[in-house]
């Protein structure tokens, strides 16, 4: 540590201990001087343990938070599990978490104190898909600052794969009145809102959305909520809309192969059901719904 900071703490402390012992300036005997000298060497010995403490948790955060990111890049590489590479990036990703959130429990269990170190290891559980964990962490993040609108956000994202909805809802909610245009809340919100079965409330979190900021989850997920509705005419646009931002997302092809097939249009859903599985021909679904297709529009070419 640099030295002048050093000198700096130091005088500080002394100046501390100085004016606990003198209410009002007053002439130093050689006795107290000794006794204050004594005392100030052993707060800067206390001080540079501090110091040295601190600084090895703060390498451990840093360490640690990297780990974490570079598991996060590794898991935005994959579309789906389709190659023993993706497999191999798939584990490799949960490594990287499960580094990272054993150097977070180390900083916790040395001094659990700070938001962000919760807020960290929270992440690196929900990536773990220890979800319960998780959970206690952000609501130590958010118990230690509650102002900490990141950790409301990821703790409503563990409510919904904990299927408290309700407790969900509220915590985006606290986000998005935080910061209105999140469209991570809002969708999650939705989804939130569709489980139990506040479809109104849903469709206008999604469509509200798209209007800040069309993603390919709020088409595809205004989208699944329009089939849920039989609205298929709606529900093919939004899926069409996913598939132009994101045209490897085989359930897009799917959804929109469904929303055909029940206008009867089975040649169409046939073409989108093999578009779908040029990109995942292992999806097992998107293969029963083409074995579907295929029987439907030979049915009805020889009807016509």
């Amino acid at each position: 540590m640099n030295t002048g900071i050093k000198i700096s703490v130091f005088f500080l402390v002394a100046l501390a201990l100085l004016t606990k012992y003198y209410a009002i300036p007053q002439q130093i005997t050689v006795e107290k001087a000794k006794k204050i000298q004594t005392m100030i060497k052993a707060e800067r010995d206390s001080v540079q343990s501090l110091f040295k403490d601190s600084l090895r948790l703060a390498a451990i955060f840093f360490q640690s938070r990297e780990l974490y990111l570079q598991g996060v890049e590794v898991r935005k590489n994959r579309f789906y599990w389709e190659t023993s590479q993706e497999i191999e990036n798939s584990t490799r990703g949960f490594d990287y978490f499960t580094q990272a959130e054993k150097g977070f429990s180390i900083i916790i269990n040395s001094q659990p104190i700070y938001s962000i170190v919760f807020y960290f290891r929270g992440l690196s559980r929900y990536q773990l898909r220890y979800y319960d964990l998780a959970f206690g962490d952000f609501n130590m993040a958010i118990k230690l600052n509650p102002k900490d609108i990141k950790s409301y956000y990821y703790r409503g994202c563990t409510n919904l794969f904990l299927k408290d909805y309700v407790n969900a809802i509220l915590d985006f909610t606290k986000v998005i009145n935080n910061s209105p245009n999140d469209i991570g809340a809002l969708i999650n919100r939705g989804s939130a809102k569709q489980f139990i079965k506040d479809y109104y409330g849903a469709y206008i979190d999604f469509s509200k959305s798209i209007e800040i900021l069309p993603s390919k989850e709020a088409y595809a997920s205004r989208g699944s909520l329009e089939l849920i509705l039989n609205k298929n005419g709606p529900a093919k646009k939004d899926f069409i809309e996913a598939i132009i931002i994101s045209p490897r997302s085989s359930s897009y092809y799917l959804n929109l192969s469904i929303a055909y097939y029940r206008e009867h249009k089975y040649k169409n859903a046939l073409e989108v059901c093999k578009k779908g599985m040029l990109i995942n021909p292992e999806d097992s679904t998107l293969i029963r719904y083409f074995e579907i297709y295929n029987k439907e529009n030979i049915v009805s070419m020889h009807k016509k």
